[in-house]
């Protein structure tokens, strides 16, 4: 079966739900179907991920167009092991601009 998590994407006043989905965690079977479309499992592109603010699916995160989507969706495919469904993936303190990574609003009570 495969492996998905969601998490939330946060940045200056921008809130992106988004599945984070390891298409490699699945059954052999899955997993052959995976690599007969051409995909790597050694690769980074082996997390997809598919955001509803809009509704898009990413594996390459260079076909982002948003340079900070892009820097989310990268720190997620390098550390997905790591993450669990309900984490804030907060783009300002991944590049340093706060000092204390944001708290999800569901967390806070919002």
């Amino acid at each position: 079966m495969l492996k998905s998590k969601v998490l939330e994407i946060l940045d200056r006043a921008t809130y992106i739900p988004v599945i984070a989905t390891d298409i490699f965690s699945g059954m052999d079977e899955e997993n052959r179907h995976i690599r007969r479309l051409g995909f790597n499992q050694a690769s980074n592109n082996r997390v997809i991920i598919t955001s509803f603010n809009p509704t898009r699916t990413v594996y390459d995160i260079y076909e982002e167009s948003n340079s900070r989507t892009r820097v989310a969706y990268k720190y997620i495919q390098e550390h997905f092991d790591k993450l669990k469904s309900g984490d804030v993936i907060d783009i300002e303190f991944i590049k340093g601009e706060t000092k204390r990574p944001k708290v999800s609003e569901f967390v806070q009570g919002g």
